[in-house]
């Protein structure tokens, strides 16, 4: 059996992936080279979400289907302005019936 092991670091992601007999590994990245990958998960419907944060932009969320290729998405989670709360980073996320929670740091 193949393994793939997804590593988040602050320069991007690597996918590292495994022969059948799990003795020689090749790795690919780094994916969204510059962010800070924090989190993958599946996201209930066959896919993926990540996120991402930097120091400009803030937290992301970004979408995929196969671990390599990756859109960000339009409006991530934010705080309303009236909170006076920041979002700095999500750290993990799970998905439930039709919903996808995320843990936050602000």
């Amino acid at each position: 059996m193949r393994i793939q092991v997804f590593v988040g670091t602050v320069k991007g992601a690597f996918l590292y992936s495994s022969d059948e007999s799990r003795s020689e590994w090749t790795v690919e990245g780094p994916l969204l080279g510059g962010w800070k990958v924090g989190a993958v998960s599946p996201d209930g419907e066959g896919g993926y979400v990540l996120a991402t944060s930097s120091y400009v932009y803030g937290a992301m969320v970004h979408r995929g289907e196969d671990l390599r290729s990756w859109d960000m998405v339009e409006a991530p989670p934010r705080y309303s302005e009236e909170s006076g709360h920041k979002m700095k980073e999500i750290w993990t996320f799970g998905a439930g019936e039709g919903v996808l929670f995320a843990g936050v740091d602000e």
